[in-house]
């Protein structure tokens, strides 16, 4: 449960810029036909849901509808910043699987608004299927790819993810596989005597989750908007602080002062 509250945390850290900006698309004139899809999508009004959770839904009535109707289970509710989200256990049915495939599920709100859905699959064997659904239910032409990768420096192992993203005027999915890659030196040819020739570095690439992101980007901006709000307050009461403490240093040194002098007489 740790584990996941961490990849929970990493993920929402890793993207809530992503969900609160739309991304900049990069329109390739193939086709004219394409061309004004991609641009119907952004303009796009949607709702999206999954497992019976609408984003812009109110919290509590939506989530005590989807566990009543069975969509959701296992629920553990938090308070964040005065706001309410909950981690539970949702089901992806795969194709030709009728039985689906368990994930974990984060849903947060905002003033019992819900904001995003979050879906976590550390699962090996059904990740590239998931991943598929969506690709094929969302169309992958109409994505915006992204691949981001550390560094190698003098790291043996570094990290990395690709992710699909699909933009609406008010709502966007992100979709992602994360994965960790690792070099190691090996014996490419014991009959040679040069380093370059006698060893290779071979790089392995190792799965490590993937995760779903539903973002309302109007209940984002407001989250937004609120945090920058609370952030100045805290500036200002900060320098409030810091304007007494100096006040208040100052007369303790005039005092000081004083009696140094009154010793002195």
């Amino acid at each position: 449960m740790k584990n996941l509250r961490l990849a929970f945390l990493l993920i929402s850290s890793l993207f809530i810029f992503s969900c609160v900006t739309k991304p900049k698309y990069n329109l390739v004139s193939v086709d004219d036909e394409f061309e004004l899809k991609k641009k119907s999508m952004l303009d796009s009004v949607v709702n999206l849901s999954c497992s019976g959770i609408v984003l812009g839904q109110p919290f509590n009535h939506t989530l005590s509808s989807a566990k009543r109707n069975g969509k959701i289970k296992n629920i553990e509710y938090q308070l964040e910043g005065g706001d309410k989200s909950a981690t539970c256990v949702t089901k992806i049915i795969l194709t030709n699987r009728e039985e689906g495939q368990d994930v974990d599920m984060k849903i947060c709100s905002f003033q019992d608004t819900i904001t995003s859905i979050i879906l976590i699959s550390e699962d090996y064997d059904t990740y590239q299927r998931i991943i598929d659904i969506y690709i094929d239910k969302y169309n992958k032409q109409l994505s915006e790819y992204e691949s981001d990768v550390e560094d190698w420096g003098d790291k043996v192992n570094r990290a990395g993810s690709n992710s699909w993203i699909w933009t609406y005027k008010n709502q966007s999915i992100r979709v992602s596989y994360f994965y960790t890659e690792k070099r190691e030196n090996y014996l490419k040819d014991p009959t040679m005597h040069s380093p370059e020739n006698r060893y290779g570095i071979r790089y392995t690439e190792y799965f490590k989750m993937i995760s779903i992101i539903y973002s309302d980007l109007y209940q984002m901006k407001k989250v937004e908007a609120f945090e920058k709000k609370i952030n100045e307050q805290k500036k200002i009461e900060q320098a409030r602080h810091e304007a007494i403490e100096e006040h208040e240093d100052s007369i303790r040194k005039a005092l000081l002062n004083k009696k140094i002098k009154k010793q002195e007489i």
